[in-house]
């Protein structure tokens, strides 16, 4: 099991739709026993991360920490749409299209959350 396989999963957390929060519960519950870990081990790990963290500020250079924060700063002030569309930009395994780069630019604008897409 990868880092990069539970921040996703931990990512859809996120969530404002309850079944899906369940899912993402489950998923993670899932992966965790199958790497032969349990949520004591996850809670032990993001407590030595957030320690290590605290004082380093958080750069945020790829799609999915964007659309993460994007849905920390801003959920209440986007669309149904513009959520669907960060919730899935926070899963995407490959870089976003030229369209779906500026669309997710045009919501980080609109809420002040700084990114630059790759050229």
């Amino acid at each position: 099991m990868s880092a990069a396989r539970l921040a996703r999963l931990i990512r859809l957390l996120a969530t404002d739709r309850d079944g899906e929060r369940l899912g993402a519960v489950a998923a993670l519950d899932r992966a965790l026993r199958a790497g032969g870990h349990d949520w004591h081990d996850l809670a032990d790990a993001v407590e030595r991360g957030w320690q290590a963290r605290k004082s380093e500020p958080i750069e945020l250079s790829d799609w999915q920490s964007v659309a993460q924060a994007c849905l920390a700063h801003g959920a209440s002030r986007l669309s149904a749409s513009e959520l669907d569309f960060l919730r899935s930009m926070m899963m995407r395994p490959t870089e976003p299209t030229g369209r779906q780069s500026r669309w997710l630019g045009a919501i980080c604008m609109s809420l002040g959350v700084e990114w630059r897409a790759a050229a």
